[in-house]
């Protein structure tokens, strides 16, 4: 369900001259942020800390409110996450330079700026489109017009969605309910993703079916992801506690980090122009209270949708 996500970026073209369509992006960027963080906070931190008192406190020091040197110990490896997070952002940021790639797009390396990606595609529309009607899916030769800079996209595509494969895995592997759960936090956090990372692969020479193949791909590498997660889930029986302290450190990352600075910049956007911007404020803080409305939802909920 969630790699028809990558499917979704066509809807893009139709709408994207619809002259609200960035108020509909300003809401789904709120509610990818809510979803992101009320899943770390709300979901995976709690099981980490759960696993950690399921011992017999006679077996562990007193320390740490008398969890002992266990609950320090899971919790140590949500900071692992942002790290490695942060490392892969950083090393996507100087690929373009590496590669003697133009720095025009370097900003949209992980596509999280859905509104510079959109408008950024705009002008090439109507190439990529008589390119869709004239080639098969994908051809070498129109690889080689594409720019350097829409693989690095989806090499950070591929790495993201690998690592959601191994969160949602992990979380069946423990329960439905927080299977359930991530799914639907990394499916509110895939639709701007997506909607974002399909407009600036047309702008960077694909044309649409080839840029709807090729993401369709990057999306699938979440499937091995998911092998890996299950092997982790069933191999070793805290694997997954593992898995969930690393994954909450990546989920408040991109929410905190990533996305969350959007938002802000979407309002100072609108006030410098002039523009309402409490309108945008009341939109995304509406995302932001539907988000976490709607993991709290399913986590209350999931055992009947089950039964």
């Amino acid at each position: 369900m969630t790699n028809l996500c990558s499917l979704t970026g066509i809807a893009c073209i139709p709408i994207q001259r619809w002259r609200h369509f960035h108020y509909l992006l300003n809401f789904m960027l709120g509610l990818a942020v809510s979803a992101l963080f009320a899943a770390a906070v709300m979901v995976l931190i709690p099981e980490v800390s759960a696993f950690v008192t399921s011992y017999s406190l006679e077996e562990v020091p007193l320390e740490f409110g008398g969890q002992g040197f266990g609950y320090l110990r899971k919790l140590a490896f949500i900071p692992t996450g942002l790290y490695l997070f942060f490392i892969i952002e950083y090393l996507l940021l100087i690929a373009p330079r590496v590669f003697k790639v133009g720095a025009a797009i370097v900003l949209i390396h992980n596509g999280y700026i859905p509104t510079l990606d959109i408008r950024s595609a705009s002008g090439q529309e109507e190439q990529a489109v008589a390119k869709a009607s004239s080639c098969p899916c994908c051809t070498l030769a129109n690889f080689t017009e594409v720019k350097p800079v829409a693989w690095m996209i989806l090499l950070g595509d591929s790495v993201h969605n690998f690592m959601d494969g191994i969160a949602i895995a992990a979380g069946f592997t423990q329960s439905p309910s927080i299977g359930l759960t991530l799914s639907l936090c990394v499916l509110l956090e895939e639709l701007p993703h997506e909607l974002g990372d399909f407009a600036v692969l047309i702008s960077s020479g694909f044309s649409i079916k080839a840029a709807l193949c090729v993401n369709f791909i990057s999306a699938c590498s979440a499937y091995l992801g998911m092998i890996v997660g299950l092997l982790i889930g069933e191999a070793s029986g805290d694997g997954s506690f593992y898995v969930f302290a690393a994954m909450a450190g990546v989920f408040l990352y991109i929410s905190l980090s990533d996305m969350l600075p959007e938002l802000r910049r979407s309002l100072e956007k609108a006030e410098k122009h002039n523009k309402s911007s409490l309108v945008v404020f009341l939109l995304e803080f509406a995302g932001l209270m539907v988000g976490c409305f709607c993991v709290v939802f399913v986590m209350l909920y999931s055992h009947s949708f089950m039964h």
